[in-house]
This record gives structure tokens, sequence and C-alpha cells, in this order.
């Protein structure tokens, strides 16, 4: 494997099972990993029934058996370094804004350029806990960040901040996501089993105030998902609302607040992982690591009822992300022998190309982000030594972009 670590920057300054949180659009907490085991098989009727290993979900047929695993090649380009070995900042989240790169952690966001370099010599933060991205239109990025009693969010450009920051609460969040239906920004926390939500608006200023989401969402664990839309931004969300059981959900908001009813879209009597969730022509694609430990894809359609499940992804130990390009997705996962990998599906979940591992292996508590880049994919991922490494392909993963 070929790895050059190029574009020095930045002076010394993860995915598992707790209190949650996700990566990729407007992700929740990224201290945590982007799968983790699960004990058994699971069985739940929506509105007609489609059953697949590990879950089911509404109205959709499932594939079942598993999808081969293959050799993996080499990436057509060299990884750059953003930063070197020892930093550790455990950037788990990618955003483009505008000519540069937006990247998130435990510690709060970074920016740098589309090469990676010139980075920010070490992270920027509104509070201390938990730091998310999301999109906005016109080359902007949404982040909302949560401490022990404040959560608050701040809209960014290629050069920084565009406004803000505004206080949104003084809950203790538990989860946290931001996203944006239209040029409006929407952040959803969850506090005491229930979501809340609040608009800050395309000026830079709170719209109202915080809202009521939903409530009784989860009991025992919660991890919370954006994604943007021109009108509208879709809330998918995986809690335990009961004793022995899980469920992944879907409601859309505006500006306004909630729009229709909630949806149960996935169900197991014991935890399953919702880990990201991308838009897709016709809905919307979602990574999940299933109750039997088997990591898939399921194609959701506008309004989350499951269209199509995907085999299990053979070779892979964990998932960490999804992003849609076009008609194609790539995910992102950690292979059985350690490497970072990509792989691209079409939307009928079939693979178009192997696997390609971006590095000899990874810091296994820090996911692979990925994100889509205009013309392929862009994905950030941490060394064992603590360096964080940035990775570019085409539109089919074996190509230099």
């Amino acid at each position: 494997m070929r790895s050059l670590r190029a574009g020095l920057a930045g002076s010394t300054l993860f995915f598992g099972w707790v209190l949650w949180g996700a990566t990729g659009c407007g992700d929740d907490d990224p201290n945590v990993g982007g799968s983790g085991p699960g004990v058994t098989t699971g069985v739940t009727t929506g509105t007609t029934t489609s059953t697949g290993t590990g879950g089911t979900g509404a109205g959709g047929a499932n594939q079942g058996g598993m999808i081969p695993d293959t050799p993996c090649e080499d990436p057509a380009v060299a990884s750059a370094e953003v930063y070197p070995a020892g930093t550790n900042l455990r950037l788990t989240q990618l955003k483009a804004a505008g000519n540069r790169w937006v990247a998130a952690g435990v510690d709060g966001y970074v920016r740098f350029d589309l090469d990676g370099s010139n980075a920010d010599t070490m992270p920027t933060a509104l509070s201390s806990s938990r730091h998310v991205l999301g999109d906005e239109p016109n080359g902007a990025v949404g982040y909302a960040s949560s401490g022990a009693s404040y959560v608050g969010y701040q809209r960014l450009g290629e050069n920084g901040p565009i406004s803000g920051p505004r206080s949104l609460s003084m809950d203790a969040a538990a989860g946290l996501t931001v996203g944006a239906a239209g040029a409006d920004a929407i952040t959803v926390w969850a506090d005491n089993t229930a979501l809340y939500g609040r608009t800050v608006d395309a000026t830079g200023f709170l719209a109202g105030d915080a809202f009521l989401v939903t409530a009784g969402a989860y009991a025992t664990t919660v991890r919370l998902l954006a994604v943007s839309g021109a009108s509208e931004m879709a809330l998918f969300w995986y809690g335990a609302p009961n004793q022995g059981g899980a469920q992944s959900q879907f409601l859309r908001l505006d500006a306004d607040g909630v729009i229709g009813e909630k949806n149960v879209f996935y169900t197991t009597p014991s935890q399953h992982d919702l880990v990201q969730v991308t838009a897709v022509t016709g809905g919307y694609m979602a990574l999940i690591f299933d109750a039997d430990a088997t990591p898939r894809l399921l194609r959701l359609d506008e309004n989350a009822n499951m269209v199509a499940s995907s085999g299990g992804l053979a070779g892979v130990s964990l998932v960490h992300g999804v992003a849609a390009q076009g008609d194609r997705i790539a995910v992102t996962a950690r292979r059985q022998t350690g490497e970072p990998e990509l792989r691209v599906f079409d939307l009928d979940l079939e693979p178009q190309a192997p696997w390609v591992c971006l590095d000899t292996g990874h810091d296994a508590a820090v996911p692979v982000a990925v994100t889509a880049d205009g013309t392929g994919y862009a994905a950030i991922y941490q060394t064992a030594d603590g360096a964080t490494m940035l990775s570019r392909v085409d539109a089919l993963g074996t190509g230099a972009p």
C-alpha cells in the first residue's frame, strides 16, 4: 500500500457502544465508533413486512446472503498527511466549506486545504463535549457543539465563522446533530429521553424558541443523524425506547418544527447500530451494523420505508461511513485484517468496484470519515501512530480524482 505523508501541518497539540454518537451529515458524538457487535436476530412488522437477517423494516425486499469480499487494491493516489504522528486529533467527520475542508473530532473542528495542506494549528471548539458538522447551502457548514449545560451553533465558511455563535439551550445533551432545511440550520439534541430542536435562520440569528421534536424517543441510548434538504431536513435516530427492543426512526423537520409523523423503519429485539445515512435519488441510503453483527446497507424511500436491504459485507469488521455521488455511494470500513478501506456501490446495492485499501492500517478506535467531493470521494483516517491522513479518489474509488 502507498501512503505519502506530505503537507505537514499543525503542532502537537472513536466507533463503539456507549451513550451514543455517530459520524456523517450532522453526526452525533465523534468519540463513538461506527459499528459494534449485536447478539441476536430480530423480527418486527411494518405496513408490509420484509424480514432481514437481524431486523425487519416496513415495505421492502431483502436481498439476503453476503456480498463477497475482494482482494484489497492499492489506491490510485497516495494519501496526504494533514497532521503528523502524535497529534491524535481523532477527526471523524469531513465536510467541504467552499475551497477548503472542515473536519471535526473529539476536541472541536479544524480547517485545511483540499490537498490536505495549510491545516489549522489546533482545533476550535464552542464547548468541551460533542462536536458535529452538517451540510448547508452556498459552501457553508453548520457546526453544533454541546457541553455539561450548553448547546450551541455556529455557521462556518472556508475562512472561518460566518455567523454566531448562538446559544440554543442550557440542556446537557445526550445526543446531538445539525443539518439544514434550505437556508435555515436546525440543531437537534437529546435530553431526558426527548428530542428538542432549534432553528437558526439564513442571516445567522435565532428563529424562535426551542421546540419539542418527539417525546419518549429513547430510554438508554440515542444516536442522531441529520440529512439536509432543499426545504426540509430529515432526522434519523437510533434508540432503545423500551427494555429488550431497539428502533431506528425517521422524522421530517423544517424551520418551523416537525412535519408529519415519525416512521419506525427498522427494529430489532437487541441492539443494532444505525451508523450513517445519506440522501440518494428517491430517498436515502442507510448503513447499519445489524443485531447479528452483520454490516449491511438499507435502501429507503423518501418516507424512510425500506426498499431493499443488501447482503452482509463480507470481510469487514467495522463499518464507518457512507456518502453519495450521483447514482453511486461509497462505503468506508475497517477490513478484518486491519486496513481502512473504501468500496463503491450503485443504488441497487451492487458493488461497482473492488475494495480499495487506503493504507496498511489505521487506529481502530477512530472511524474512517467519507464525503462526496463533486467528482468522487474524500476520506480522512487516523493512523496507529496518531497522524491524520486525507485520501481522495474518483467516482469508482479506484482512480485519481
